[in-house]
C-alpha cells in the first residue's frame, strides 16, 4: 500500500511539475507574440487571468498558446487539489509515503 501512495503522490507531483512547465512555456511565447508596446500589459493580463485581451493582443496566432496557457493552469491547479487530498488521506489513515 505504502508503495502505491508513493507512486500516487509521485506522478501527481510530475503532473503538477509538468502542466506548470507547459503554462511557463506558453506564457513565455504567447508574451514572444504580442507586440512590444503591450508587453508589459500582456504580462499582468496574463497574471490576472484576462485570456481574451490577451488574444486581442496576439492576434489569431496567439490564440492556440492562450488555449494551451489556460488548459495548462486549469491541469495543474487539478493536480495540486487531488495532492492536496491525497495528503489529507494520507494524514488520517496515518500512513507514511515512501518505499518500505
Amino acid at each position: 500500500m505504502n508503495l502505491l501512495l508513493t507512486l500516487l503522490v509521485g506522478g501527481l507531483v510530475l503532473l503538477a511539475v509538468g502542466a506548470w512547465l507547459t503554462a511557463l512555456v506558453s506564457a513565455f511565447s504567447l508574451w514572444r507574440i504580442v507586440p512590444p508596446g503591450s508587453r508589459l500589459k500582456s504580462l499582468f493580463d496574463m497574471g490576472w487571468l484576462q485570456i481574451d485581451s490577451i488574444r486581442e493582443l496576439a492576434g489569431p496566432e496567439g490564440d492556440h498558446l492562450a488555449r494551451r496557457y489556460v488548459w495548462a493552469l486549469v491541469v495543474f491547479f487539478v493536480a495540486f487539489a487531488g495532492l492536496g487530498a491525497v495528503m489529507v488521506a494520507i494524514f488520517v489513515t496515518g500512513r507514511s509515503v515512501g518505499i518500505p
